[in-house]
């Protein structure tokens, strides 16, 4: 039986695995995980070009720099 609240995984583009989140599916932006947590990337379906800024937020959160929350569900 699938677990409702893990996201499942979409594809994975310049090493970085995408999910879907596990309540609201494509109706909000696309996840990444980083460690134990997940986190909303502002975008819907990033493309390579995208995912500078998405490799830059990882980093970020992995440093604890900015101001990145886990999602919750």
């Amino acid at each position: 039986m699938t677990n409702v609240n893990k996201p499942a995984e979409l594809y994975t583009v310049s090493g970085v695995t995408l999910y879907e989140h596990p309540l609201y599916g494509s109706d909000v932006p696309v996840l990444v995980k980083v460690g134990l947590n997940y986190y909303d990337t502002s975008f819907y379906d990033p493309d390579q070009g995208d995912m500078e800024y998405v490799i830059d937020m990882i980093n970020e959160i992995k440093i604890g720099a900015g101001s990145h929350e886990p999602v919750k569900f």
